[in-house]
């Protein structure tokens, strides 16, 4: 095995590839790493430059298509809501009336909310509504399909 200044180079390349990789994430540089790891591997054989930059190339194409789909899965994978905004959409029932002057209170899975109405309706205490935003500490909402239960 000679160590050469083409095995020390590649050896650099695939090394700053794969920090690179765990920096970034996406699976983007990781394909690059593994083809400049057998690079270094042609280069300490003796194997001369062309066929190393052939390899690189084509290994990392090989590599990009093969990690290709896992890429594609892992970013699919849905963000789950945070905060307030995994109200949204949610039913709530009305536990003090709201009044389009002012606001009521309602009740989202097991926690109670001021709440004012889309629309400055009267909406009745019983009644099941649907969140549509939030304004502030406040839930905006309106009358779920159904009305009054």
């Amino acid at each position: 095995m000679q160590l050469t200044t083409s095995v020390w180079a590649w050896l650099a390349s695939s090394a700053i590839l794969f920090v690179a990789e765990m920096l970034t994430g996406g699976l983007f540089m990781l394909p690059f790493a593994i083809g400049a790891a057998v690079a270094v591997g042609l280069a300490a054989s003796g194997v001369p430059s062309i066929w190393q930059w052939l390899a690189f190339f084509g290994v990392s194409i090989a590599a990009l298509a093969a990690l290709h789909p896992l890429a594609r899965r892992t970013a699919r994978i849905p963000a789950y809501p945070a905060g307030t905004d995994r109200l949204l959409g949610r039913e709530a029932v009305v536990t003090e009336p709201i009044s389009p002057s002012g606001s009521g209170c309602v009740r989202v899975g097991g926690e109670s909310w001021s709440a004012i109405a889309l629309g400055m309706r009267d909406i009745s205490t019983g009644s099941h509504v649907v969140v549509e935003r939030v304004e502030g500490a406040r839930l905006v909402v309106r009358p779920a399909s159904g009305g009054e239960r």
